[in-house]
């Protein structure tokens, strides 16, 4: 496939080629996602970038396939192999997280001239029905294409951002694309750059009348947002009949705000506190503050 346009005064690292996702659908609201990317180096920056990343959430969602290649600038091709592919936490400062990552490192297939082009598909299932596709980048996009099959009855509604397309709908399939989008600029001070790139976000909805057990959830407004994250927090500070005992232990004899705020400050500091989310796809998560002041 040929380069997007770009100066050739002032290259870019990496033109991408190929960028398209498929989204599918199931009855029970189960998402079948599938990747496929490509960029070419142009300049010799652009090597560090010869790297794939494929996010899940454990628990919720695996990869089902994940190929990759390097192609130099004869077409020969190296298929990269699954002992190259590496499984990863990507919250470096959490004692525990469900996020991960497969990933393959291609920078030392990669030169100027070469080809980086890989593809997977995942399999989740997310109580979570909302979504973002970005068309335009850092750097020439040749393609970018986005496809969504819901089954019948089922609906898609977008909100375009930045001259991004209005979607093509046929058998219940939702078609956006873009085609040569130059790159965006770094200026100085100027606004982070995704505030001008052309992106979409979508809501999927099942029938009103139907019930599904994933991609159940679509947030409308703020509010919304508000009241479902109440729901799940607000129960966990509730205080226990541990923690009630404690600090009246802690503040006995203490007729002073201060002095009881002072008293339960000293304490809390000499705890170690660990806050473990768990549960992620499905909204929920773990706070082990309770457990760590029972055993106190």
């Amino acid at each position: 496939m040929e380069n997007p346009d770009f100066n050739e005064n002032n290259p870019p690292e990496i033109v991408v080629l190929w960028d398209e996702g498929k989204y599918e659908f199931g009855e029970d609201g189960s998402l079948y996602r599938n990747v496929r990317y490509a960029f070419r180096i142009v300049d010799s920056g652009g090597k560090s970038r010869a790297r794939m990343s494929a996010q899940y959430i454990k628990g919720s969602a695996k990869i089902t396939q994940l190929n990759a290649w390097a192609i130099d600038k004869e077409g020969e091709a190296y298929a990269f192999k699954n002992s190259e592919i590496e499984d990863i936490g990507i919250t470096d400062y959490s004692l525990y997280s469900e996020n991960r990552a497969k990933t393959i490192d291609g920078r030392s297939k990669c030169m100027v001239g070469s080809v980086f082009a890989y593809e997977y598909e995942v399999e989740e299932k997310s109580v979570f029905s909302q979504y973002r596709w970005y068309f335009q980048s850092s750097v020439p996009v040749a393609l970018s294409r986005l496809e969504v099959v819901v089954p019948e009855g089922w609906r898609v509604e977008e909100t375009r951002f930045n001259a991004a397309p209005k979607s093509i709908f046929a058998d219940s399939s939702y078609l956006w694309e873009m085609r040569d989008m130059p790159m965006i600029a770094r200026e100085k001070d100027a606004p982070y750059r995704s505030v001008k790139r052309s992106f979409i976000t979508l809501d999927v909805r099942s029938p009103e009348n139907k019930l599904t057990r994933h991609s159940a959830l679509a947030f409308e407004t703020w509010e919304d947002i508000s009241n479902y994250t109440a729901e799940i927090q607000d129960p966990q500070t509730a205080p226990t009949p541990e923690i009630v005992d404690k600090a009246r232990e802690l503040t006995e004899g203490k007729d002073d705000v201060w002095g009881k705020v002072k008293a339960l400050g000293e304490y809390v500091k000499s705890m170690r506190y660990a806050s473990i989310s768990m549960d992620l796809a499905q909204a929920g998560a773990i706070f082990l503050a309770r457990q760590r002041m029972s055993s106190a």
